[in-house]
């Protein structure tokens, strides 16, 4: 440890500037989804799709002459297939698409009760996954997508309120996280695979005790987009952390106050959260272009006859592109004693979540263990770092005279100090904060200061437990930020820096991959 005493607040673009040399740290995301102004599809009840503007014909493989039964539509980000939904849960391949069974997913013979349908970013022909949504906020795989448990979520037993789903970028092969949109504009986050659940979205309009609430879309590139009401108005939310998208006026668009007759939105691939721009449809099965988007024509319409059910363009109901780079805006505090590094480490978390807390009391709220270390015949015996803060703030690791903490210590005083804490404990596998830093969620990580892989020693402590002992090196720092090769960490001793994932990886194994993960 290197004693600091003067504290700072580093705004993250100091950190970008002083590192400037090492890599880049703009978002790298995957490939764009083909323009969907040549790929834009309306779905009516009984199951027929069809071509908006220049866009190719598709044929679906189910089709319900006189039974309006279709309920959703969502297609893969080449444009060149997809699946409709029916009300009792069937899926339903079209174009590209290979078939689904319907025993290998839920599905409820007889009770029109499934709502949406949504595929994951990475889905294509050769290997689609998927969500279906039912009323009740039942969200349920299919193809070769992760579980969302039951309960792991809000759900309304017995009430049909659920109205659609949207599936998030930047999470890891094989999880997913996402938001559903109840019908009063409310959305409710859900993860499978192991993520952890994302931030709370944050909304520009709700409804409480009206269904209203029609459909919800992300813009390209984004964990942003709108919800749309059934007037056709146009409502911007994002993911915590994420800036909201610009506000669509209704004197700019369609929109129908009053009538109850917009059902579908789709949002251009070429938009942004600056220059928003897509296409409502209305029930008769107009195309209504609005923002930056182009107006489309030739699309099947029925006058007076409500029977479009959803609309959908290429990438569309497959999230946002996945993203594998993001610095979090975090303030950068320096540790203000010897050793007070966890304690810095937490100010900057607790900071990022709007929470003020300076490193004395801290460390009060962590409790300090002043006793010195105590050499017998049964060998070297100290304080518990996962009980209290062993030593003296102000001491020395190599003259043992004061040492540090460990997780469980530094996550409880998170919470006591207003903080929320998503994960804590040894085994924190890097990818998983990796994962947590592009959800939004910065992580206090232990590591060997000098970023070599020492072997641990261990000692018993006074109250019996056997603990791992790393002298002169062990470590606390923040992960910030991340790119596909690099790891930002605010290092209160050091500063700011990037480093290579390997070399963060051999640091952080060093105390058992331990971490604290906090919202």
């Amino acid at each position: 440890m290197v004693s600091i005493t003067n504290r700072s607040r580093i705004p993250i673009l100091l950190a970008l500037v002083l590192l400037a040399t090492a890599v880049s740290c703009a978002p790298s995301l995957a490939a764009v989804p083909v323009d969907n102004t040549g790929h834009l599809y309306t779905l009516d009840g009984y199951g027929g799709i069809h071509p908006v503007g220049s866009s190719p014909a598709l044929i679906p493989s189910a089709y319900w002459s006189g039974f309006d039964i279709a309920r959703g539509l969502a297609m893969f980000a080449d444009g060149g297939g997809g699946y409709t939904l029916d009300g009792w849960g069937g899926v339903h391949a079209f174009g590209s698409a290979p078939g689904i069974s319907d025993g290998s997913h839920a599905y409820w013979r007889g009770w029109d009760i499934a709502r949406a349908v949504a595929l994951e970013a990475g889905s294509a022909p050769a290997a689609p996954a998927g969500y279906t949504l039912d009323g009740w906020g039942g969200v349920h795989a299919f193809g070769g997508a992760p579980d969302v448990p039951d309960g792991s979520h809000d759900y309304w037993q017995g009430w049909d309120i659920a109205r659609g789903l949207v599936i998030l970028g930047g999470t890891a092969p094989a999880t997913v996280q996402g938001y559903i949109l109840d019908g009063y504009g409310g959305l409710h986050p859900f993860a499978g695979g192991g993520a952890p659940m994302p931030p709370a979205a944050q909304t520009s309009a709700y409804w409480g005790g009206w269904d209203i609430a029609r459909s919800v879309a992300l813009l390209a590139g984004s964990n942003a987009g709108y919800v749309m009401d059934g007037y056709g108005g146009l409502h911007p939310f994002a993911m915590a952390g994420v800036p909201m998208p610009t506000a669509v006026p209704d004197s700019s668009h369609a929109y129908w106050s009053g009538w109850n007759i917009a059902r579908g939105l789709s949002l251009w691939t070429s938009a942004n959260a600056g220059s928003p721009g897509g296409w409502t449809m209305d029930g008769y099965g107009g195309v209504h272009s609005f923002g930056s988007a182009p107006a489309l024509v030739g699309s099947a319409y029925w006058s007076g006859w409500d029977i479009a059910r959803s609309s959908a363009g290429a990438g569309s109901g497959s999230g946002a592109r996945i993203l594998t780079s993001r610095v979090l805006n975090v303030p950068f505090f320096r540790q203000v004693y010897a050793l007070s590094c966890e304690a810095a480490a937490l100010e900057m978390a607790l900071g990022y979540e709007g929470i003020g807390a300076e490193q004395g009391s801290i460390l009060s709220v962590m409790g300090i263990d002043y006793r010195g270390v105590v050499s017998d015949a049964s060998g070297f015996h100290w304080g518990d770092p996962y009980a209290a803060f062993v030593g003296n703030p102000n001491g020395s690791e190599i003259n043992n005279t004061g040492y540090g903490t460990y997780y469980p210590v530094v996550a409880q005083a998170a919470v006591r100090l207003g903080g929320r804490v998503i994960a804590a404990s040894e085994g924190i596998s890097p990818q998983a904060i990796y994962q947590n830093v592009l959800a939004g969620h910065p992580s206090v990580a232990w590591i060997s200061y000098d970023y070599y892989p020492h072997r641990n020693t261990a000692y018993r402590a006074f109250d019996g437990r056997v603990v791992q002992f790393g002298p002169g090196y062990e470590h606390a720092l923040l992960v910030a930020g991340v790119t596909e090769t690099s790891v930002l960490v605010f290092d209160p001793a050091r500063g700011t820096y990037w480093v290579s994932k390997g070399r963060f990886e051999a640091a952080y194994s060093v105390f058992n991959d331990m971490a604290v993960i906090l919202a």
